[in-house]
């Protein structure tokens, strides 16, 4: 049975937009929560300048002595202001917080669909190649960080990633066909890690096989959205991440097939 086609059949119906459409849609709501954020940026800049300013004027007054019962009383009205001013800020700053690393997900998750597009146009002939200025994997420094982390999950999966930087640059006879292999394992090895078989199987997620022999077998589909079910709580990234994982199952098959050495696999999107 072909798993590249098995998860959520039934809700990944086919989307009737063109793409060009829902990328419109996509950029032009970026470019008004941009807009948003710009001007919010822009008072709270305001803000900043303006305390540091008074600042030294302020040092001086709290420096200077007077007799003047009146000055002293408008004084402490002054600074008691500037303190209720400061829990403002505070407050605010609380409903801001929030919003730190709120659209890291959101831009990880275009940095890998940059990189299915690449994917997916290099298994159709003839299509538009657009200038990038992008890097599609990691910059060295981000690669030897996630070298680290992946080793404290195994020492096997670490090397295995290593491995991938390694045929890449390190080799000149089919550099991208031996990385994209050693991607399939380290993918397959990360998920296994995360979401071991047995605990698959308790899950709602798996189902019990009818083909003779693999009755029990765990299916990556079902692996992967048992791990998102159990470690995503952000329901937008989580169908994200779902539908970015059926993208990479088809393109396992697509890649099965490339093994066969046969024709370039080509299909008739519109």
């Amino acid at each position: 049975m072909d798993e590249g086609v098995t998860m959520n059949d039934d809700k990944q119906q086919v989307n009737s937009e063109k793409p060009e459409e829902i990328i419109d849609d996509m950029v032009a709501r970026l470019d008004a929560m941009h807009r948003t954020l710009v001007d919010e940026a822009t008072h709270v800049g305001y803000a900043r300048d303006a305390m540091l300013a008074i600042r030294p004027q302020w040092v001086s007054i709290s420096n200077a002595s007077t007799t003047n019962p009146e000055a002293a009383q408008i004084y402490a009205s002054g600074l008691n202001l500037l303190a209720t001013l400061r829990d403002e800020v505070r407050a605010r700053q609380s409903a801001v917080a929030p919003l730190s690393g709120l659209f890291q997900p959101t831009s990880g998750s275009v940095a890998g669909f940059i990189n299915a597009t690449g994917t997916t146009a290099s298994f159709i002939p003839s299509v538009y190649s657009a200038p990038t200025n992008y890097v599609p994997f990691p910059m060295p420094d981000q690669h030897e960080a996630y070298v680290e982390r992946f080793t404290k999950l195994d020492a096997t999966l670490g090397k295995t990633y290593l491995e991938i930087w390694e045929a890449l640059y390190g080799t000149r006879a089919e550099p991208e066909r031996a990385a994209l292999y050693l991607i399939r394992q380290a993918f397959d090895h990360f998920f296994e890690k995360l979401a071991p078989d047995d605990e698959v199987r308790k899950s709602p997620y798996w189902a019990k096989k009818t083909e003779p022999g693999k009755e029990n077998h765990v299916w990556r589909d079902e692996r992967i959205r048992y791990v998102v079910a159990m470690r995503v709580k952000d329901t937008a990234r989580a169908n994200t991440l779902i539908a970015s994982t059926k993208h990479m199952l088809d393109v396992y098959q697509g890649l099965n097939r490339a093994h066969e050495r046969g024709e370039p696999l080509c299909v008739n999107i519109r």
